[in-house]
């Protein structure tokens, strides 16, 4: 009786070894059927001779236009970040002898109070606020090339997969 016991577990667990081997095959088969399954596929480019499609410039980096733009705008930032610090510093030897005229328990709504009674004083910051401006102003613009650039790339990129134009060699940098 025993024997007979022993043999049937044997066989069950045969049949569990084996129906476990199915269930991963069959897993597998169909993982790869998924993954296998149709690409997205561009259509094919009309027999158009790659010299007659446009070029473009598919790096931004390699676009000289770009590029001097892009240092046009970071010297006019930094002209007038250059501007902006002479003010600051005439405005910080305004606060110091400010300072110096109050007595030294005196504290930064009093040296603000005195400040105020001084038209030069009103005059730097007044100018200090219109050259933040201005710093905004030409920040904005960078940010606004930039933008553009990023945009006008991502279509020439995506021209070059169509087949609507050709990857122009950007001019070799003078050394």
């Amino acid at each position: 009786m025993l024997d007979f016991f022993e043999v049937k577990r044997r066989d069950s667990q045969r049949s569990g070894v084996r129906t476990r081997f199915c269930v991963v095959m069959v897993s597998t088969a169909f993982l790869c059927l998924s993954l296998a399954g149709c690409k997205k596929r561009t259509a094919p480019a009309p027999n158009v001779p790659e010299a007659s499609l446009p070029g473009v410039i598919t790096n931004r980096m390699a676009d000289a236009a770009y590029r001097s733009a892009l240092s046009e705008n970071r010297r006019e930032q930094m002209r007038k970040a250059g501007v902006r610090a002479e003010v600051v510093e005439r405005m910080k030897a305004l606060v110091e002898q400010a300072r110096a005229r109050l007595p030294k328990e005196a504290d930064d709504a009093a040296v603000k109070a005195e400040l105020a009674k001084d038209a030069v004083w009103r005059e730097l910051e007044a100018k200090n606020q219109a050259m933040i401006e201005e710093i905004g102003t030409t920040l904005s613009k960078g940010r606004e090339l930039l933008r553009q650039r990023l945009l006008a790339e991502k279509r020439d990129i995506e021209a070059v997969k169509e087949g609507k134009a050709r990857a122009a060699d950007p001019p070799q940098a003078k050394k």
